[in-house]
């Protein structure tokens, strides 16, 4: 009967340490993954942020682009401070 209590409490030990270490191995695998989870978040943010950065800049540019066209096209009616009439008289 002794034995079968001592085989008893192995196998309770043993179940013991087989679920701590099931433990311990699903906490580092959280804790890896929620690594992973933050790296990915920050490198989509710096995509985005440098993506909005670079979209600004290129509309910024066509603003100027196209503000400076419009000022070369009508030399006279900005120098003269004319009005829609002086537009419409030079079509």
């Amino acid at each position: 009967m002794q034995k079968l209590e001592n085989v008893v409490q192995q196998l309770q030990a043993d179940t013991k340490q087989s679920f701590d270490e099931v433990r311990e191995r699903e906490k580092s695998f959280q804790s890896a993954l929620k690594q992973d989870i933050l790296g990915l978040r920050k490198e989509i943010d710096q995509s985005v942020q440098g993506a909005l950065a670079q979209q600004s800049q290129k509309m910024d540019n066509t603003l100027m682009e196209i503000k400076s066209l419009f000022t070369a096209a009508n030399p006279k009616r900005r120098r003269d401070g004319g009005d829609d009439q002086d537009m419409e008289a030079h079509e």
